[in-house]
C-alpha cells in the first residue's frame, strides 16, 4: 500500500497509474523476486490501517512508525524524507517552527501523516489548517496562508508542477526521517532486504535514482 499524493515517492500519475521512486524501487525487487504484486494508492490513514489489519503486506514508512507496530523492518533505508517550509519570496525566513507567530495562517497537507508527526510537538502553539498541496500552495502564493509545511522533494514537484514563480522553501531544524520497508513477514522482508542489496550492487537502484 502506497500514498496516493506523495511525489516524487509514490503517487498517482496523469493516468491514474502508480508511479514515483518507492513504486519503481518496490516493483523491480518484486519482479526480480517473482513475486506477483499489486501496489494499492490510497491517503495515509487508510493505508496504514489497511497495514495495520494485515490486509496489505508492505508499506513504506518512517522507521519511527515502524518500530513501534506489529511489523518487521527493512535494514535498507529507502530514501529520506527531510520536512522543510514554503513561504513567498520576500518573506524573512524561518528556522524553527517555535519561530512562528500564533497569528501566523499555517497550513499542513491534509492527511500527511509524515509531516504532521514530525512536527506535532513543535507546533502546539499554532492553530494549523489542513489543505491539498494544490490550495495550500496557491494559498501561500495569494497571501491568504502565509506558511505550508511539508517534505523538501514533494514541495519541489509540486511547485513546479503549478509552475508558482513567487515561493521559496526553506531548512527547518527538524530531524530528518529514515524510511523502510515495512511488512508483517520477517523472511520476505529479510528477502527484500537481500535483493535490495543486489540490485544495488548491480547498479539497478543507481538508475532508479537518475530517473526521480
Amino acid at each position: 500500500v502506497c500514498d496516493w499524493a506523495l511525489p516524487p515517492y509514490e503517487f498517482l500519475d496523469d493516468r491514474g497509474n502508480p508511479a514515483g521512486y518507492n513504486i519503481d524501487i518496490l516493483d523491480k525487487i518484486l519482479k526480480e523476486m517473482n513475486l506477483k504484486h499489486t501496489f494499492i494508492l490510497k491517503e495515509n490513514p487508510q493505508i496504514k490501517e489497511l497495514f495495520i489489519k494485515k490486509e496489505a503486506d508492505l508499506y513504506v514508512a518512517p522507521s519511527s512508525w515502524l518500530s513501534v507496530n506489529d511489523c518487521y523492518m527493512s535494514e535498507n533505508i529507502l530514501n529520506y524524507y527531510k520536512v522543510k517550509i514554503a513561504m513567498q519570496k520576500d518573506v524573512p525566513a524561518i528556522r524553527s517552527i517555535k519561530d512562528i507567530s500564533p497569528n501566523k495562517k499555517v497550513v499542513l497537507r491534509e492527511n500527511g501523516m509524515i509531516t504532521i508527526h514530525s512536527i506535532s510537538e513543535q507546533a502546539l502553539h499554532l492553530n494549523i489548517q489542513y489543505h491539498a498541496p494544490m490550495e495550500a500552495l496557491s494559498g501561500v502564493s495569494s497571501g491568504k496562508y502565509d506558511y505550508f509545511i511539508w517534505g523538501e522533494e514533494p514541495l519541489k514537484w509540486k511547485i513546479k508542477e503549478l509552475n508558482i514563480e513567487n515561493l521559496k522553501i526553506h531548512e527547518l531544524n527538524i530531524s530528518i526521517q529514515e524510511i523502510h520497508i515495512g511488512g508483517h513477514d520477517k523472511e520476505l522482508i529479510d528477502a527484500i532486504d537481500d535483493q535490495y542489496a543486489r540490485l544495488e550492487q548491480r547498479g539497478a537502484l543507481e538508475l532508479i535514482r537518475d530517473k526521480w
